[in-house]
């Protein structure tokens, strides 16, 4: 059985982007609401001329679709991230299901540091930026990646063929011990 040194599970969410995402999830379902109660129940007009009424019933119902399909893509995704004796493991459900596995022997160095999410990767998620970049006044390897939910600091791990992979943490002195004891040990 192999020894964990390291697991940290994190998700999206914090309360501002629930705030945010409930307006607008209210803001569109009320939308549709008020249309389909205004062409049902009182036989208004507030579509006509614009939509059929069966083209606001499928609308609606795509609509609502889409937007538990978002929030089950968004809020239900997870960042999980352990380091073993040998190796640093990640998973991304439901994006990426199976371990990603990195044998500490195909890291060259590695470090934890504080970084842009917006500027250096676009945002959070499964990041890839396939140009090279130049970051704090060096240039990167082509294929910088980043897998990250929240905050600005990371695991950067740079391998033996150049490529850089950022994992993003919210436990930094717990993750350097985890590193530090797998380079320590056989």
């Amino acid at each position: 059985m192999k020894k964990v040194y390291y697991k940290e599970v994190q998700k999206f969410g914090s309360i501002p982007l629930y705030f945010v995402m409930g307006l607008i999830y209210i803001s569109i379902l009320g939308f549709f609401f008020y249309a389909l109660i205004n062409e049902f129940v009182y036989h208004g007009n507030a579509i006509k001329g614009h939509m059929t009424s069966d083209g606001l019933i499928i609308s609606s119902v795509l609509t609502v679709v889409i937007l538990m399909v978002a929030s089950y893509l968004l809020f239900g995704s997870k960042l999980i991230t352990e380091i073993t004796a040998k190796s640093v493991n990640y998973r991304f459900p439901p994006f990426i299901k199976k371990n990603k596995i990195i044998d500490k022997e195909s890291i060259s160095s590695w470090e934890i540091r504080k970084y842009k999410p917006i500027k250096e990767y676009g945002g959070w998620g499964i990041r890839y930026s396939p140009k090279k970049k130049v970051l704090y006044g060096k240039k990167a390897a082509k294929h910088n990646s980043a897998v990250n939910v929240k905050g600005n600091i990371g695991l950067q791990l740079v391998f033996k063929n150049g490529k850089r992979l950022l994992i993003g943490t919210q436990r930094q002195e717990a993750i350097r011990r985890a590193m530090k004891k797998m380079y320590n040990s056989k």
